[in-house]
Parts: C-alpha cells; structure tokens; sequence
C-alpha cells in the first residue's frame, strides 16, 4: 500500500456525501419497514422512502407478503446504514486511516446497487434497471475519485 500524501480533501468530500446519501436512503426505507410492519404515524409517513411499492412491483410475480417486503427492505437499510458509517467515518479521517472504511462504504454500496440493477435484469424491469444502474455508475465515478492518490 502505497504512503499517505496528507490530507486530501476532495476525497473527504465526496466520501463525505456519499456517506450522508446512504444514510438518508437508510432512514427512509427504515421508516418504510415501520409502515410494513403496521405503523403509519404522519412523521413516518412523511419520511418513508416508497421503496416498498418498487420491490412489490419487482417481484409481483411472487405475490409476498407486505412483512416479507418490509424485511427485504430492512436487510437493504441495514446495509446502508453499515455503508453510511463506514463513509463517514472515512470522510472524518486522514491518511491511511480513512482506507479502510471507505473500501468497506463503497464496496457495500456498489454491491447494493450492483445487486439491484441485476435483479431488475432479471425480472424485466428495465426502467428500474436504469435507475440502479445510473446510480452504479454514480457511485464507480465517486470511488475512482476518492480512492485516485495525488502525484
């Protein structure tokens, strides 16, 4: 591994935000499990993430229960909320110490969205696929531009 170069700070930007993406998508497909699970209190309401509907759209063809739905979309929050931390905490360090976690970020969340734009193939969601996929591409720039060393 190549020595740190010092600070770095349009990589601790962009990890940064990146970071703070995850966790807003982690807070709002939570509080669309919430829903699933039976609570619908307006600050809820207001917050859940529609996320639900898209993988019951997705996977019609399977007829699953809404619980079923709203423990796939935990599973999908849970590992936002992982990525999210681990970004941050990356975005908040320097050298060498930021490494570490922001390969653990971003290799979660490319495989999120890696594994969703696969799924939407798949199943013949091609709009969706399009979605994942743009945010795919989004986050390979995002990396390559966290993890490019100065000269």
């Amino acid at each position: 591994m190549m020595p740190s170069r010092g600070p770095r700070p349009a990589a601790n930007v962009v990890t940064g935000i990146v970071g703070i993406w995850q966790g807003i998508a982690a807070l709002e497909n939570a509080a669309e499990v919430l829903q699933a699970f039976g609570e619908n209190e307006p600050a809820v309401d207001a917050v859940a993430s529609r996320n639900r509907a898209l993988i019951a759209r997705v996977l019609a063809r399977f007829r699953l229960p809404d619980k079923a739905l709203g423990l796939m979309l935990a599973a999908v929050a849970s590992v936002e909320a992982v990525s999210c931390g681990a970004l941050l905490r990356a975005a908040f360090s320097s050298g060498d110490a930021a490494a570490v976690p922001r390969r653990l970020g971003f290799g979660l969340s490319l495989a999120l969205f890696g594994g969703f734009f696969i799924v939407d193939e798949i199943m013949h969601d091609f709009e969706l696929e399009a979605s994942h996929r743009g945010i795919f591409t989004m986050l390979c720039a995002a990396y390559v531009a966290a993890e490019r060393r100065p000269r």
